[in-house]
Protein backbone atom coordinates (compact mmCIF):
# COMPACT_ATOMS: atom_id res chain seq x y z
CA UNK A 1 0.00 0.00 0.00
CA UNK A 2 1.54 3.50 -0.73
CA UNK A 3 0.81 6.42 1.02
CA UNK A 4 1.65 7.80 5.07
CA UNK A 5 0.95 6.13 7.78
CA UNK A 6 -1.44 8.46 9.56
CA UNK A 7 -3.09 8.30 12.79
CA UNK A 8 -6.62 10.20 13.84
CA UNK A 9 -7.80 10.57 17.40
CA UNK A 10 -10.62 12.61 18.59
CA UNK A 11 -13.84 12.53 20.93
CA UNK A 12 -16.56 15.32 20.93
CA UNK A 13 -19.38 15.36 23.21
CA UNK A 14 -22.83 15.46 21.96
CA UNK A 15 -26.59 15.34 23.38
CA UNK A 16 -27.27 11.74 22.03
CA UNK A 17 -27.68 8.82 24.72
CA UNK A 18 -25.44 6.25 24.26
CA UNK A 19 -28.23 3.94 22.79
CA UNK A 20 -29.07 7.29 20.13
CA UNK A 21 -25.62 6.63 19.02
CA UNK A 22 -25.64 3.32 18.71
CA UNK A 23 -28.28 2.83 16.71
CA UNK A 24 -27.23 5.26 14.57
CA UNK A 25 -23.81 3.55 14.10
CA UNK A 26 -25.24 0.34 13.43
CA UNK A 27 -28.32 1.23 11.36
CA UNK A 28 -26.23 3.25 9.10
CA UNK A 29 -28.34 5.85 6.02
CA UNK A 30 -26.66 6.10 3.07
CA UNK A 31 -24.85 9.23 3.91
CA UNK A 32 -24.01 8.83 7.37
CA UNK A 33 -19.97 9.42 7.13
CA UNK A 34 -20.06 12.26 5.01
CA UNK A 35 -18.03 13.28 3.21
CA UNK A 36 -17.99 9.57 2.67
CA UNK A 37 -20.69 7.45 1.14
CA UNK A 38 -21.64 4.19 2.25
CA UNK A 39 -22.08 1.59 -1.18
CA UNK A 40 -23.80 -1.88 -0.87
CA UNK A 41 -23.77 -1.51 3.20
CA UNK A 42 -26.01 -3.88 4.97
CA UNK A 43 -29.47 -2.99 6.91
CA UNK A 44 -27.34 -3.92 10.11
CA UNK A 45 -23.91 -3.80 10.71
CA UNK A 46 -22.44 -6.23 12.81
CA UNK A 47 -19.31 -8.36 12.93
CA UNK A 48 -18.57 -9.61 9.46
CA UNK A 49 -20.51 -7.43 7.71
CA UNK A 50 -19.05 -5.60 4.46
CA UNK A 51 -19.51 -2.66 2.87
CA UNK A 52 -17.96 0.09 1.14
CA UNK A 53 -17.45 4.02 1.59
CA UNK A 54 -16.49 5.91 -1.49
CA UNK A 55 -15.23 9.31 -1.64
CA UNK A 56 -15.22 10.97 -5.01
CA UNK A 57 -13.25 8.41 -7.33
CA UNK A 58 -11.71 6.61 -3.97
CA UNK A 59 -13.32 4.10 -2.53
CA UNK A 60 -12.60 1.89 0.95
CA UNK A 61 -13.25 -1.52 1.52
CA UNK A 62 -14.87 -1.97 5.16
CA UNK A 63 -15.52 -5.02 7.34
CA UNK A 64 -16.80 -4.99 10.91
CA UNK A 65 -14.13 -6.71 13.10
CA UNK A 66 -16.02 -6.28 16.26
CA UNK A 67 -19.35 -4.99 17.82
CA UNK A 68 -20.52 -4.55 21.18
CA UNK A 69 -22.19 -2.31 23.36
CA UNK A 70 -20.16 1.13 23.11
CA UNK A 71 -17.75 0.05 20.80
CA UNK A 72 -17.16 -1.42 16.62
CA UNK A 73 -14.16 -1.66 15.14
CA UNK A 74 -13.90 -2.06 11.18
CA UNK A 75 -11.16 -3.09 8.72
CA UNK A 76 -10.07 -0.90 5.87
CA UNK A 77 -8.75 -1.71 2.44
CA UNK A 78 -8.57 0.16 -0.70
CA UNK A 79 -7.74 3.92 -0.31
CA UNK A 80 -6.98 3.27 3.21
CA UNK A 81 -5.45 0.36 4.43
CA UNK A 82 -5.71 0.12 7.87
CA UNK A 83 -8.83 0.42 10.21
CA UNK A 84 -11.20 2.58 12.16
CA UNK A 85 -12.92 2.14 15.84
CA UNK A 86 -15.52 3.86 17.05
CA UNK A 87 -16.25 4.29 21.13
CA UNK A 88 -19.15 5.91 22.65
CA UNK A 89 -21.31 6.73 25.71
CA UNK A 90 -24.02 9.24 27.10
CA UNK A 91 -23.04 12.11 25.69
CA UNK A 92 -19.63 11.40 23.67
CA UNK A 93 -18.40 9.96 20.71
CA UNK A 94 -15.06 9.17 19.86
CA UNK A 95 -13.60 8.09 16.22
CA UNK A 96 -10.10 6.80 16.19
CA UNK A 97 -8.50 5.83 12.93
CA UNK A 98 -5.01 4.64 11.92
CA UNK A 99 -4.21 3.54 8.24
CA UNK A 100 -1.64 4.38 5.10
CA UNK A 101 -3.26 6.64 2.80
CA UNK A 102 -2.54 9.43 0.54
CA UNK A 103 -6.27 11.14 1.76
CA UNK A 104 -6.00 13.26 4.42
CA UNK A 105 -7.59 11.31 7.42
CA UNK A 106 -7.65 14.24 10.08
CA UNK A 107 -10.14 16.43 7.51
CA UNK A 108 -12.17 13.57 6.36
CA UNK A 109 -12.42 12.20 10.44
CA UNK A 110 -13.13 15.59 11.47
CA UNK A 111 -15.95 15.79 9.14
CA UNK A 112 -17.46 11.96 9.29
CA UNK A 113 -17.02 12.47 13.27
CA UNK A 114 -19.08 16.00 13.27
CA UNK A 115 -22.05 14.86 10.64
CA UNK A 116 -22.83 10.86 12.66
CA UNK A 117 -22.61 13.10 16.47
CA UNK A 118 -25.30 15.51 15.19
CA UNK A 119 -27.26 12.77 13.10
CA UNK A 120 -27.31 10.78 16.54
CA UNK A 121 -28.29 13.49 18.29
CA UNK A 122 -31.37 14.24 16.24
CA UNK A 123 -33.02 10.78 16.34
CA UNK A 124 -35.96 10.20 19.00
CA UNK A 125 -35.23 8.24 22.37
Amino acid sequence: MWGVCQQYLFRVETAASADQIQHCLTRPQADLVQPLTLVAAPTVLEPGSQFRLTLGPFFVGSQVQDCDVGRMTWLQWGAIDGWMEWRWGNGWLQLRWEGMTYLPLQVIGGWVLHHVSLASANLKP
